[in-house]
């Protein structure tokens, strides 16, 4: 099982990378293979809508991390009620067909207390979008507690979540695989 964990910040220090490290270590736990992917290192160029910009090295690249898994763990901060813009630009690379019956699990990362809900449900729609299978479980964590460490509460969830995306996504596939889209 080859999973994709996409640290949706490009700050460097960024509480979001440290949830989607957290991520990461539960995937490898629970047996999966994982990719975790740091937006600041990808290098995409702004997307405006080109198409000459699919052939940039950096965006093939990316799409090809992207296709080359089984499941993908999306992992936001919430901005001004949503999703991060350089999570969005990297998304907006990804087609449908890249997508198409795999399970995608999200995780929001809230500098209040209010919980992430805005981003969570934003993504969960763009991922509904692309023809992805989304995770019915989610996790809203504080950039506090990433940054401190996770409580044991939440550390369960994600082996939970991680042992959900083991278990789930090669019966999405399997499913996707027999019944094409026309």
């Amino acid at each position: 099982m080859r999973v994709l964990v996409l640290s949706g910040s490009v700050h460097p220090t960024s509480s979001v990378r440290k949830a989607a490290e957290y991520a990461a270590e539960a995937l490898r736990e629970a047996g999966a293979e994982v990719d975790l992917v740091d937006l600041a290192e990808l290098g995409l160029p702004l997307h405006d809508g080109r198409v000459e910009q699919l052939h940039h090295a950096e965006v093939l690249a990316w799409v090809t991390r992207a296709q080359q898994v089984d499941a993908q763990v999306w992992v936001s901060p919430e901005f001004h009620s949503s999703f991060s813009g350089a999570m969005k630009n990297a998304l907006d690379y990804l087609w449908s067909d890249h997508l198409q019956g795999k399970l995608v699990a999200l995780i929001g990362v809230v500098g209040g207390a209010m919980g992430a809900v805005n981003t969570l449900n934003a993504l969960r729609l763009v991922a509904r979008s692309m023809g992805a299978w989304v995770l019915p479980a989610q996790l809203s964590l504080t950039s506090a507690e990433c940054k401190q460490g996770l409580s044991e509460e939440n550390r369960e969830r994600l082996r939970r979540l991680a042992g959900d995306i083991i278990r789930f996504a090669p019966r999405l596939l399997e499913v996707s695989e027999q019944s094409p889209v026309e």
